[in-house]
């Protein structure tokens, strides 16, 4: 699981690390495209520990269905869902989205992907 807190776009390409919440964390800028802080979990209660306290709102969640723990990734997007509803979701998965329970609002990519198959759209 991966959640990023956007920022405002108009930095240089680099990437680097900040501190949220008293932990260092990966930072990714693309010039005129993105300016986020990537929060990054090892299984879904550590994800929704670092939602909780975060003190600025999460844009958007990646994770994979497959996760470390006793949640999969589906259960701990729709806790996530729920209390933040403005939060986007994208699931990553080897299955067929039809297998999975999935809200209509989310987005699915289908593993394996490359990087040329993922592109930005506007919803």
């Amino acid at each position: 699981m991966r959640a990023c807190r956007r920022r405002a776009p108009g930095s240089p390409a680099s990437s680097g690390s900040e501190r949220v919440g008293g932990k260092c964390w990966r930072r990714l800028r693309l010039k005129g495209l993105i300016d986020a802080v990537l929060l990054e979990a090892n299984h879904a209660a550590e994800a929704l520990k670092i939602v909780r306290e975060n003190d600025e709102p999460i844009d958007l969640v990646v994770s994979d269905v497959a996760m470390p723990g006793n949640m999969n990734g589906i259960e701990m997007a729709a806790q996530l869902s729920n209390a933040h509803p403005k939060m986007k979701v994208v699931v990553m998965s080897g299955y067929q989205p039809e297998a999975l329970a999935m809200e209509p609002s989310w987005y699915f990519i289908e593993k394996p992907f490359s990087a040329s198959e993922v592109s930005s759209e506007d919803s």
